[in-house]
């Protein structure tokens, strides 16, 4: 068990800061789609 202190600085190193969005990559087409959208915006495909 780590304490708190550790802890906290443990999450802060993990978590990513990167300038670029999360995207997703359309299985069907190829095309990139943010981390919010459900359908690809060119091809209309369920992204999961």
């Amino acid at each position: 068990m780590l304490p708190p202190e550790m802890a906290g600085e443990e999450m802060k190193q993990n978590v990513q800061i990167d300038g670029k969005p999360k995207v997703i990559e359309c299985h069907n087409c190829g095309t990139e789609n943010d981390m919010q959208t459900k359908f690809c915006t060119k091809c209309g495909m369920p992204i999961f």
